[in-house]
């Protein structure tokens, strides 16, 4: 019988049930028995929450980051200095998906987000940003912090890596909080045609781009936030 996937929201920007949120993600999954620790926020925040939720940061089995951003990565010396046993993973392992999408530099061009190559910068092409997919009950479910390469051009990269599965969610940021109004309701638009049944999203969307994601997506949608439970 397989174990249900249970996901807690440590850090977002969005603080709820008496903890504090921050500009960042960080999110514990307990799936089949072990627990993976998704990114680590932009402090030792993560760290202050997983206590107050009654999670032991000495006990997490893996951990992985999305990509290599501050209001992601900056928690993670706290989290080497308490946790001496967790695997760390940098896309080292089938479950965790590097983009595959031909062009994404032109995203970090048109973001004004540039890598350091030498003594110069080239834009960003998020070579260094990868999927967790967890294979739940229900589907697929697919934890992308940010994706900065397109929440579409994830779904489709899990899509073609696991081409015989399901996909059922899709959760993390969408690096939508500085689109137009009409761009972020192409996304939602774009997200629903693909059949994904759960969206999840905050952090980097924004609350405008959530409004218009709600309209396009209606009860699909869920909010980010800290301290939120995701059972599937």
């Amino acid at each position: 019988m397989t174990m249900k996937t249970v996901l807690t929201v440590i850090v977002d920007n969005t603080a709820a049930m008496g903890m504090r949120g921050e500009w960042g993600l960080s999110i514990l999954a307990e799936h089949r028995g072990q627990t993976i620790l998704v990114d680590a926020g932009a402090s030792d925040l993560f760290a202050e929450n997983l206590s107050k939720l009654g999670f032991d940061i000495k006990e997490v089995d893996f951990g992985v980051l999305s990509h290599a951003h501050y209001d992601h990565a900056n928690g993670l010396p706290t989290f080497f200095e308490q946790n001496s046993k967790a695997k760390f993973y940098l896309r080292d392992q089938t479950a965790l998906v590097p983009h595959k999408t031909d062009g994404l530099e032109e995203i970090g061009r048109r973001e004004k987000m540039y890598r350091r190559n030498g003594n110069r910068f080239r834009p960003d092409d998020f070579s260094h940003e990868q999927s967790l997919v967890l294979d739940t009950e229900r589907g697929l479910v697919i934890i992308n912090s940010c994706s900065h390469g397109g929440a579409v051009n994830i779904i489709n990269e899990v899509k073609a890596t696991f081409p015989d599965k399901q996909i059922y969610g899709l959760i993390g940021g969408f690096h939508l909080f500085n689109k137009s109004d009409k761009e972020v309701r192409r996304v939602g638009r774009e997200i629903k045609a693909t059949g994904v049944e759960y969206v999840c999203t905050g952090h980097c969307t924004g609350d405008r781009a959530y409004s218009i994601l709600k309209e396009e997506l209606g009860d699909r949608l869920e909010q980010l936030r800290v301290g939120l439970r995701i059972e599937k």
